[in-house]
C-alpha cells in the first residue's frame, strides 16, 4: 500500500509540474497580463504600471520567471496578495475551517441522501424509482459543476431568496461572508431560517458530486446481498 501510494505521489509531480507550467504561461497571455487589475485602475500611472512590472520580474523572460516563482514555491514563499498585500499562505490558512466545513457539511448532506435512496433503490430494482434515481445520479455526474452551480444561484437564492448563495452562518448567530441581499426572507420563521442557513447553498452544490457517484454503489453493494 504504501509503495501504492508512493508510485502515483510520484507520478502526479510531473503532471502538476506540467498545469503549473501551463496556467503560468495562460495567465501571461491573458490581456493585461499579471497586471492586468492595475491596468483598468485611471489612478495608475503608466510609469507606476512599469515600475511595478520591474518590481516583480515581469520584464524577464516567461520561463525565467517561471523558475524562480517554482523555486519560491518549493522554500515556501507564495507571495502576496494584490488586493490587500497579505502573504498568500496566511490567506489560504484562513480559509481552511470554511473549507472543512464546507467539505464535511457536503459529505454529511450526500451521505444522508444516498443511503436511504439507495437503499429504496436495491430493493424496488428494476421499477421507477430505481430507473429515475440512476437517471439522476447519471445527469448529476456529467453537468459542469460550476455551471450548475450558477444556475442553483440564479434560481434558489438571487431569484426566489431561499437560501443564501455565500457565506457561513451560526444557528442563533450572524452571518458570516455573506451580504444583507443573500439572508433569508425576514417573514420566514426562525427554525425554517436557521435551516436554510446552516446548509448554504455552495454546500448543496457541492453535495451533487457526491449524491450521484455515491448513490448507484449503494444500490448495487444492497442489491448484490442475499435476502434473509
Amino acid at each position: 500500500m504504501i509503495r501504492f501510494l508512493l508510485r502515483r505521489v510520484l507520478q502526479s509531480i510531473p503532471l502538476l509540474l506540467l498545469i503549473s507550467a501551463l496556467v503560468f504561461w495562460l495567465i501571461h497571455a491573458a490581456p493585461g497580463g499579471p497586471l492586468a487589475i492595475y491596468l483598468v485602475n485611471p489612478n495608475v500611472r503608466p510609469e507606476d504600471i512599469e515600475r511595478l512590472r520591474r518590481a516583480l520580474g515581469l520584464d524577464r523572460s516567461i520561463w525565467q520567471q517561471y523558475w524562480s516563482w517554482l523555486a519560491a514555491f518549493a522554500h515556501g514563499d507564495w507571495g502576496y496578495s494584490f488586493s490587500d498585500g497579505r502573504p498568500v499562505s496566511m490567506r489560504i490558512i484562513e480559509r481552511i475551517p470554511a473549507t472543512l466545513e464546507l467539505v464535511a457539511t457536503s459529505i454529511l448532506v450526500a451521505l444522508a441522501l444516498t443511503l436511504p435512496v439507495g437503499v429504496v433503490a436495491a430493493v424496488r430494482r428494476g421499477r421507477w424509482f430505481d430507473r429515475t434515481t440512476t437517471a439522476v445520479a447519471a445527469a448529476g455526474i456529467s453537468l459542469p459543476a460550476f455551471w450548475f452551480g450558477l444556475l442553483l444561484q440564479m434560481v434558489f437564492a438571487i431569484g426566489l431568496g431561499w437560501v443564501p448563495s455565500s457565506g457561513r452562518t451560526t444557528i442563533g448567530g450572524g452571518a458570516r461572508g455573506r451580504s444583507p441581499a443573500a439572508s433569508a426572507p425576514a417573514g420566514d420563521g426562525a427554525c425554517r431560517r436557521a435551516g436554510r442557513r446552516l446548509v448554504p447553498l455552495p454546500a448543496r452544490i457541492d453535495d451533487r458530486g457526491p449524491h450521484a457517484a455515491v448513490r448507484p454503489r449503494r444500490r448495487r453493494r444492497a442489491a448484490s446481498r442475499p435476502a434473509r
